[in-house]
């Protein structure tokens, strides 16, 4: 089994790649993988809309070889329209299994390219290969959640 030392030291350069969207980083015993996984203006006949969304997959090495796992996600929006003006945020921190497809025609604000928008989401896109590294590391997960 590797040392937690030799986990947290070892796994941003083991997980970050150019090809994934999320990025892995420690912070003291956690490993936090983040994904900004939508920053769009979007088009529509009736409304401009601004949408930013965020999910955290945190996890935190206990001193017993086991790990504990939470999640974060937040999501904020503005919309200029014949409805008016609107700001929505909303947030969420405990376990979540989620999937989501957006498709809308407007500018993706990473990339600035404009024409029609695909933001894909799937929470075991991040999950998955981090539980991997650990198990394959010896590790083993706290709980049954």
């Amino acid at each position: 089994m590797k040392s937690k030392e030799e986990i947290l030291s070892n796994i941003e350069n083991d997980l970050n790649r150019e090809d994934l969207k999320w990025k892995v980083t420690v912070e003291g015993d956690k490993i936090i993988a983040d994904w900004k996984w939508m920053d769009a203006t979007l088009f529509s006949l009736s409304e401009i809309s601004n949408e930013v969304k965020e999910f955290k997959f945190i996890v935190t090495l206990l001193d017993n070889g086991k790990w504990k796992e939470s999640d974060s996600s937040s999501s904020k929006s503005s919309s200029f329209g014949l409805g008016g003006i609107s700001f929505n945020s909303s947030g969420f921190k405990g376990k979540q299994i989620g999937k989501s497809i957006t498709i809308g025609f407007g500018k993706d604000n990473d990339s600035e390219k404009v024409g029609v928008q695909t933001y894909k989401f799937n929470t075991e896109d991040v999950k998955e290969p981090i539980r991997t590294y650990l198990k394959n590391c010896g590790w083993k997960k706290k709980g049954l959640f």
